[in-house]
Parts: structure tokens; C-alpha cells; sequence
């Protein structure tokens, strides 16, 4: 029982430390399409725009902030 409960934590744990990645999103455009921004490790291009499809994710386009702190206020998509 207390190895149950451990593995739940330890999963628990992982999808919160996963989801924290995600800065907006995901934006459903259909069935099986989404788009998010996601936190890079990279110094340079802090974020990324992401396009998802039937679960596989394309990196579409990084952007750079100049110094900042990285944020998103206001996310705007177009059919």
C-alpha cells in the first residue's frame, strides 16, 4: 500500500513539474490540433510557440526577450 501511494505522489509530482512549462495554453483550434507557449532552456529564446497534432509537438517559432523576465500578457489567435 505505501508503494501505491508513493508512485501516485511521484506521478502527481511529474504532471505539475510538466504542466509549469506550459506558459498559455493549450488553445484548441480543432479535434486534434492545439497550440501552447512553453518556458525554454535556452538564455537567448526563452519561449517558444508550439503546434500539437494527433500528440506530436512541432516547435513553430522561439522568441527572445531583451534582458526581462519572460511573460506572456495577452495571447490573440485568428481562424
Amino acid at each position: 500500500m505505501h508503494a501505491f501511494i508513493l508512485e501516485l505522489l511521484l506521478l502527481i509530482s511529474f504532471y505539475a513539474s510538466a504542466a509549469y512549462d506550459i506558459v498559455q495554453g493549450p488553445f484548441k483550434l480543432d479535434a486534434n490540433d492545439s497550440v501552447y507557449i512553453k518556458k525554454e532552456d535556452d538564455a537567448n529564446y526563452p519561449l517558444a510557440f508550439y503546434f500539437e497534432t494527433n500528440g506530436n509537438s512541432i516547435k513553430v517559432e522561439s522568441y527572445d526577450v531583451d534582458g526581462s523576465e519572460t511573460h506572456v500578457e495577452t495571447v490573440f489567435l485568428q481562424k
